[in-house]
């Protein structure tokens, strides 16, 4: 009677940790997906600022008699174009590490101490594309 008991709490709580488990890989997809979204943002607004930079410094090149009087507004331009682009990055990373730590605790909990001790975990690679993304590994091909 208490073997069969203690069965169907086993089979309770692997059932359960297999839901937390498949919650918490949906949860790292939609937190990779708002990254790249996030990425894509920061990609436009820096696009869109280069533009409008562009722009001004041209009506300042044409507006000014003497190139004098354009370079410290060249400079003013270029020097607000850093400080933006240093926020936008800054602010990027601060909400990358977020997702990051956020999806590092939610693997964390949803595993017990006892099986996070005994996992195998999957060698996984930082893909050099620009989007972030991460795959793992593939086995490599054995000739014949």
């Amino acid at each position: 009677m208490a073997s069969s008991n203690l069965e169907s709490q086993l089979q309770s709580a692997q059932k359960n940790i297999l839901f937390l488990q498949q919650e918490h890989a949906n949860t790292l997809k939609g937190l990779h997906a708002e990254i790249r979204r996030l990425q894509q943002h920061c990609t436009d607004l820096t696009y869109e600022l280069t533009m409008k930079t562009s722009d001004q410094a041209d009506r300042a090149s044409r507006n000014s008699n003497s190139v004098d009087t354009s370079v410290p507004a060249l400079a003013g331009v270029v020097h607000l174009n850093k400080k933006n682009t240093s926020d936008m990055t800054a602010n990027h990373i601060y909400l990358e590490d977020s997702l990051e730590d956020e999806a590092n605790s939610n693997r964390k909990q949803s595993i017990p101490t006892s099986a996070r001790r005994n996992a195998k975990k999957p060698k996984r690679k930082r893909s050099t594309s620009r989007n972030n993304d991460f795959s793992v590994a593939k086995p490599k091909k054995k000739c014949k």
